[in-house]
């Protein structure tokens, strides 16, 4: 498909959403289907739409995981995909971007509609993800069909776009303004924020909000022995490819370190990631099966971040894979690494780009405590970011979304 027959078909689109939200609006529609629902007498239903697909890292955190636990509950929760893993991979990596948008926004369009059957739903970042165009038309269509929805975010995307942004003339004329996650804050009536940094992004006037970070099972967790001698020291890193660019901050203190005594980079993420020599860097390619064995490889967890609003937005998922598997960490002193981390028993905070050096020498300095620093870290993961610590919050938080039904009825 042309991009000029996209445009047609994409406005064409975009228009008859509209259309059917003023209309589904006009008659009260979300009114009469939670009448229907409340005669239904079956367990709560709770739909999940999920940005990405299962045996992605934040799928299985922030969705399979919660529709598990709703599910024991006595919800009776399903999550919903656009996309398979294989195909959302191909079509962006072979440049296929008209495809992908095209496919997904149909899906996507089509399971809203079985928000009229559910009690509450939960959207995971965003409905149509890498596609700006039309604005949040979808998510008002979404809200016309049933206004008990709630926006999960983990990461400041608004940021991550760099909005408010200017858009190309092809966007404008696709209606893209350069502020969809503004433009999303302000549509959605309730949230779940990873962080209380993000929970002051959402406007005052929307008072369901609950702060959720994206929580570890524990038990799924390995734990790190520390016995011996590290020779040499195994540093490692575990993230998306999008932030692997982040390990450059790092690479002159690794290099420092090795001129000293032996140690290397163990790197887990979807592509490879070269530093030019100096230092050994292993890649080993993520998925979920195997993280636990290949967190357990690790000496020392890193998360360097810049100092940005991008990074701010974080809610240090790194750091709590590193802590429960009771691995020694050290992180940027950045967003909500400063809450998780109690600097020195826990964990190592970094605050300057330019101290990454001093701070790895000073953690290696104190290699005896590594075991002790390690169990530390899984009883703080334990007992505030674990989905035991948080499940009493988040589900008292669904009750209460569908618990609106009854109002609007």
């Amino acid at each position: 498909m042309g991009f000029a027959a996209y445009a047609s078909f994409f406005l064409l689109f975009v228009l008859g959403v509209r259309l059917a939200t003023l209309l589904l609006n006009l008659i009260r529609f979300h009114h009469w289907a939670a009448l229907a629902r409340r005669k239904r007498g079956k367990p709560p239903r709770v739909l999940f739409l999920a940005s990405f697909f299962p045996g992605n890292a934040g799928f299985e955190q922030r969705v399979r995981s919660w529709c598990s636990i709703l599910a024991q509950d006595g919800f009776d929760a399903r999550w919903r995909h656009a996309i398979g893993g294989e195909t959302f991979i191909k079509l962006l990596a072979t440049g296929r971007t008209v495809e992908f948008q095209v496919r997904f926004a149909l899906v996507r369009a089509w399971q809203c509609l079985e928000a009229v059957l559910s009690d509450a739903v939960i959207v995971e970042r965003e409905l149509l993800v890498y596609n700006d165009y039309g604005g949040v038309f979808l998510e008002r269509f979404l809200l016309a069909l049933n206004p008990r929805v709630a926006l999960d975010f983990d990461d400041d995307i608004g940021a991550a776009k760099r909005e408010p942004s200017k858009p190309s003339t092809f966007a404008k004329l696709m209606l893209a303004n350069g502020r969809k996650f503004h433009d999303t804050l302000r549509t959605y009536p309730s949230f779940v924020a990873g962080s209380e940094y993000l929970a002051s992004l959402v406007p005052p006037d929307r008072a369901a909000v609950v702060v959720v970070p994206t929580c570890i099972d524990v038990a799924r967790c390995g734990r790190k022995e520390y016995s011996g001698h590290m020779d040499p020291v195994t540093f490692g890193w575990i993230g998306g490819i999008q932030n692997l660019k982040y390990l450059d901050i790092i690479v002159p203190a690794l290099r420092a370190i090795a001129r000293d005594r032996p140690c290397r980079l163990l790197v887990i993420s979807g592509r490879p990631y070269e530093c030019g020599g100096a230092i050994e860097v292993e890649n080993r390619p993520w998925t979920y099966e195997t993280e636990t064995a290949d967190l357990l490889s690790i000496d020392v967890g890193l998360m360097p971040l810049p100092q940005t609003l991008i990074a701010r937005g974080k809610c240090g998922y790194k750091q709590l894979q590193y802590m429960a598997s009771s691995l020694v960490g050290v992180a940027s002193d950045v967003g909500m690494n400063r809450e998780i981390v109690t600097d020195g028993t826990d964990g190592f905070l970094v605050r300057r780009e330019e101290d990454w050096e001093e701070v790895l020498r000073h953690v290696l300095s104190r290699s005896g405590s590594f075991e002790d620093i390690g169990r530390s870290a899984r009883r703080r993961v334990e007992a505030a970011y674990s989905f035991e610590a948080a499940r009493e919050r988040y589900t008292d938080f669904v009750a209460r979304l569908v618990q609106r039904s009854g109002h609007e009825a």
